[in-house]
């Protein structure tokens, strides 16, 4: 078994790395406080892949930020960076890429003070100062952690969900979950082991969380944005295409010349227009 785990390993070993920006729809995982996720040297090793938990810094925490801390349902500690807007309608809640951290979104959130909301962001378990290990059922119940500590600071807001890259799966995850107003993608995919099927064939898929998106959202009905780069090499940009054609009331914005890491710079205002007016809803 750990022969071909890390055979399949190898062949996946470069998935992801353009991500760093710097199935069927699952049941709520509801694990024991006191007992948190557990996985086999297999998985690990499988999971090396996928996730590139980074605790290095890349920056520091922009003027008007404020760090947070949450608690997942299985009782570990999350760091999370929160923009107040007092006068903000929504709240965006941030799941970022498979590597960096939230020091590696310094420009992120100043992008985000341009579209005047407000702002919670979470380092997944493992990444940054966060405590444990990533796994595709981890991460989900981080993200639920952090949906639900952006209702508890703006109970009244709208809360839209933003996805990048391997932040979209997770998003998706939640918005099956929890009541979104909203759901953006960026630069995400139809599933993680399609992705590996793309760079490196089955032998790679092997190795890979599922991240099912487009299963899940199948059936989902709210307001969701989907934009992608035409020039990904990473994920290509066909899987948001076949999104689009999956979430009913959804709308696609190819952005001609962008890669994976660089759709904002070569996007410039109009990320800024698209963005302001699906956030009308």
């Amino acid at each position: 078994m750990i022969t071909r785990c890390f055979q399949g390993a190898l062949a996946a070993v470069v998935l992801f790395t353009g991500c760093y920006q710097a199935a069927e729809k699952a049941p709520t995982p509801t694990p024991s406080p006191q007992t948190p996720f557990t996985v086999s040297p297999d998985t690990l090793l499988e999971r090396r892949v996928l996730y590139y938990p980074n605790k290095k810094s890349y920056g520091s925490r922009p003027s008007g930020v404020e760090t947070l801390e949450l608690l997942t349902a299985d009782g570990l500690t999350l760091k999370a960076w929160h923009l107040p807007n007092e006068s903000a309608t929504t709240i965006l809640v941030y799941f970022h890429g498979n590597g960096g951290n939230l020091t590696s979104l310094v420009s992120q959130f100043h992008a985000f003070k341009k579209l005047e909301v407000e702002v919670l962001a979470i380092d997944y378990r493992g990444f940054g100062d966060s405590q444990g290990d990533p796994s595709e059922e981890g991460l989900y119940l981080d993200a639920l952690a952090a949906f639900d500590k952006a209702k508890e600071l703006s109970p009244n807001k709208k809360v839209v969900l933003y996805g990048r890259s391997l932040g979209g799966g997770v998003a998706s995850y939640v918005a099956t979950q929890r009541p979104a107003d909203g759901l953006i993608l960026e630069s995400t995919f139809t599933s993680a082991k399609e992705v590996a099927r793309f760079s490196h064939g089955e032998r790679g898929a092997e190795a890979i969380d599922a991240f099912d998106s487009l299963s899940r959202l199948a059936d989902y009905q709210g307001p969701t944005l989907i934009f992608h780069g035409t020039q990904d090499k990473t994920i290509p940009s066909r899987m948001s295409q076949q999104l689009h054609k999956a979430i009913p009331n959804s709308k696609l914005w190819l952005v001609e010349g962008a890669t994976h890491n660089d759709l904002r710079k070569i996007a410039k205002d109009e990320y800024f227009t698209r963005l302001r007016q699906f956030l009308k809803l």
